[in-house]
């Protein structure tokens, strides 16, 4: 399953002086073709990418690596069954020996871009939407683990402790009745402690940054209170539910409502201290301009961007500056600008190469009318306009 590391590699990818290829494949936008029909489809949109590069001929061997991305990429996608079939992005460089695939719980409409980078915003938004996240499922005497990430479970673990039952013993004045008693606390505490042991390991392989607990109201209670604080602090929320006969579609959906609420709350907040914190010597920008230089002094911490923001741009080959449409020269190295489609595709990658948080906005009034794109700063390094 792919991770944010790998995100980030793909947006540092070295073209070398080739040109790299990046498809979106939607199942439903194939699907009712024949066969014959359907590579026909896919080959316009690898012929209709090339059309669109607008920097120059191609040289024989950037050709060359392009058609064979082409082939690749289809003859992947023709070799899955009806049946197996799903939504994918695809990337390839063949010069470099390179070729990646990523299922997708959904892809946007089939497209195929060529650059000198790839083209990662459509992906970053899946990441956005569906982030990894951990799932404890725990009573008294079983658990469970599961750990999501694109909305599919990448692990999962069950583990059963077996607990005496509690019983009543009058004998002694009662002392029979309170030392079972212990024991069977005691039981319970190590049950605890193995789940919690198990939990660890899974967080120190994939560093999860949102955990989820579910059970009975009292176990959960009891087991959040032995979890140690690395772990506690990602509890994100938590709900009901029965241990012993939970299926994984029930702790799914579960899940993804928490999930959902909580990400939703969070973009909020990000927003508001966003608008809260623009202006001179604040630590947030507003609007394209400020965001873009913000991001020329790697200063940006989270990137927030209107789901369908979109901006012409000026990108600097020399130093990679990215610019404004009305720039004649970068301002960096005094190098020509060339112009890109899409300035904030590339911004994107930017900040995921710089290690930035990226955050897509949907139906907020107040951050469209702020311009639809914004940035929670990690310093500030002197008076700015928003």
């Amino acid at each position: 399953m792919l991770t944010e590391s790998e995100v980030r590699a793909l947006t540092a990818f070295a073209a070398d002086g080739y040109l790299l290829t990046s498809m979106y494949f939607h199942v439903p936008k194939i699907q009712t073709l024949s066969h014959s029909k359907a590579q026909i489809a896919l080959k316009d949109l690898f012929r209709e990418a090339r059309r669109r590069w607008d920097h120059g001929p191609l040289s024989k061997a950037q050709a060359e690596s392009l058609e064979q991305d082409s082939q690749r990429m289809i003859e992947f996608l023709s070799a899955q069954t009806e049946d197996g079939r799903r939504d994918q992005a695809l990337f390839a460089c063949s010069a470099r020996g390179f070729f990646r695939t990523v299922p997708l719980p959904r892809s946007p409409d089939t497209k195929v871009c060529i650059g000198d980078s790839f083209c990662i915003r459509p992906l970053a938004a899946q990441l956005d939407a569906y982030p990894r996240h951990c799932v404890v499922v725990v009573d008294r005497e079983k658990a469970a683990l599961y750990l999501f990430g694109m909305g599919e479970v990448e692990q999962r673990s069950s583990m059963q402790h077996d607990v005496p039952s509690h019983t009543r013993e009058s004998g002694f004045g009662g002392y029979l009745e309170r030392r079972i008693e212990r024991h069977v606390d005691q039981e319970i505490q190590r049950h605890y402690q193995h789940v919690i042991e198990q939990l660890q390991g899974l967080f120190k392989r994939y560093r999860f940054e949102r955990l989820i607990l579910a059970g009975h109201k009292e176990n959960k209670a009891e087991f959040e209170k032995l979890l140690p604080e690395e772990l506690r602090r990602r509890v994100i929320g938590r709900f009901v539910i029965d241990a012993k006969v939970a299926t994984l579609d029930q702790v799914r959906l579960k899940a993804l409502e928490v999930l959902g609420e909580h990400e939703r709350d969070r973009k909020q907040r990000l927003i508001q201290q966003a608008l809260d914190n623009a202006g001179p010597m604040g630590r947030a920008v507003l609007g394209l301009d400020g965001m873009l230089a913000a991001l020329q002094k790697r200063e940006v911490q989270i990137l927030l961007i209107g789901d369908n923001l979109g901006a012409g741009g000026r990108r600097c080959s020399n130093c990679d500056f990215l610019g404004g449409v009305s720039l004649k020269e970068c301002p960096n190295c005094a190098g020509p600008l060339s112009a890109v489609e899409d300035v904030v595709e590339h911004a994107i990658s930017r900040a995921i190469r710089d290690g930035a948080e990226v955050r897509f906005i949907d139906g907020s009034a107040d951050f469209e009318r702020a311009g639809n794109i914004a940035a929670l700063l990690r310093y500030r390094s002197g008076l700015r306009t928003t």
